[in-house]
């Protein structure tokens, strides 16, 4: 029985695996785009670079999209005043 449901459910777990591989990839070229935009971006205080880079470094994308719409949407020059 279990060779008859192999031969067409091998598909199916290679398309699923194949959609989170290209998710992962795409997730990984956000954080390092995001990572270069920390580094190469001025801020206001050297402090508040330093903790981005920290946060991307150990937050990985989650701390990218907070990035993305915390800073480079909304905040061009940083969150920390003056």
């Amino acid at each position: 029985m279990m060779d008859f449901l192999g031969w067409w459910i091998w598909p199916f777990g290679a398309a699923f695996f194949g959609i989170w591989m290209i998710i992962g990839l795409a997730l990984l070229a956000f954080w390092i785009w995001m990572l270069v935009d920390v580094i190469r971006r001025k801020f206001r205080n050297t402090a508040e670079k330093i903790i981005w880079i920290i946060l991307m470094i150990f937050g990985g994308w989650i701390a990218s999209i907070v990035y993305f719409f915390a800073i480079r949407q909304y905040n061009k020059s940083g969150l920390m005043k003056k």
